[in-house]
């Protein structure tokens, strides 16, 4: 009923969507959820845990780039204790993987030439 930032943008600014919208509507343009192990989809686990769930998945953006996206679903309970929604949150992690790969990959280099001018002395 209500997109936060990130599904607005995974969205295209999408606004005609008739009844209840699902996550893989709008960030893989499909009607059918996730099935694969390594990308579950986080409203299944939690119709059949109950619990709130974490998951980091590929995603497309509206114009076709690949995004990876950190999902979170938790369920939202009536008074009786009956599952009556899910609260899905999705947050781009795109650029902070990108910048935690290239201070690795920097440190490695950093230590590399400090072992090089180590054994040269």
């Amino acid at each position: 009923m209500l997109m936060n930032k990130a599904a607005h943008q995974f969205s295209a600014g999408r606004t005609e969507f008739q009844g209840p919208v699902f996550c893989y509507q709008i960030s893989h343009l499909r009607d059918n959820p996730c099935t694969r192990n390594h990308h579950p989809c986080p409203i299944k686990v939690v119709r059949k845990t109950g619990r709130p769930v974490r998951v980091l998945h590929q995603h497309f953006s509206a114009i076709g780039k690949m995004r990876s996206v950190e999902i979170s679903a938790s369920p939202l309970w009536n008074p009786e204790g009956e599952l009556t929604g899910i609260i899905e949150l999705m947050r781009d992690l795109t650029n902070q993987i990108k910048e935690e790969k290239e201070l690795i990959d920097h440190n490695k280099k950093l230590q590399s030439l400090s072992i090089q001018h180590l054994a040269l002395h």
